[in-house]
This record gives structure tokens, sequence and C-alpha cells, in this order.
């Protein structure tokens, strides 16, 4: 059994309950099998500000064992610091499906 130990940070809310990262996982009860398939589609791209930008996209998150298919609206926040681009806030929300691209 190989267990992953992660401690000290809180990374917030989770739907609808805190979760701590100090948990241990049980990497056992990860599912196994083909990894998902990603179809990002739709991306926009919007200037905030000078150095600030947000960027929204539709994703499809596909399981191939099973042919499961999530639906997701996706936006994030990028800031230019020190010359490089990098994502202050992203947000997924699930969606009603849609078709792909």
């Amino acid at each position: 059994m190989m267990l992953l130990l992660v401690s000290g940070l809180n990374c917030g809310k989770c739907y609808g309950g805190i979760r701590f990262l100090q948990e241990v996982i049980d990497i056992e009860r990860l599912p196994f099998g083909p990894a998902p398939i990603f179809y990002p589609q739709n991306f926009t791209v919007v200037e905030l500000a000078p150095s600030v930008l947000q960027v929204t996209f539709r994703l499809i998150t596909l399981l191939p064992a099973t042919d499961d298919a999530s639906y997701f609206l996706r936006s994030s926040l990028w800031r230019l610091a020190g010359g490089e681009w990098k994502m202050i806030f992203h947000q997924g929300t699930h969606t009603d499906a849609f078709e792909k691209a």
C-alpha cells in the first residue's frame, strides 16, 4: 500500500466541505485504467488591465473506459509579473452538455 502524506496547507472549500492537505490519501483508492481525454475549446482572452488577462474556455472530460463525459466552463486570471505570465485564479464550473467543436 502506497500512501501520500501532504501537510500544512488548507486548500479551501471543496463541494461544500473543507479539505485539508494534511489528510492522508490512500493511492490505492484512486481509479486506474485509461487516463481521461480532455477536449478544451472556445478559448477567449480578454485584457482586463495592461498586465492582467482573463482566459475562458469550455472543457469536455471523457472517461474512455465508460464513455462518461463531464462538461465544464473554465475561467482563469493571469498576471504579468517579472516578465512571466502567472495564473492567479482558476475556476471550473460544471455545466450542461454541449457539442464538441
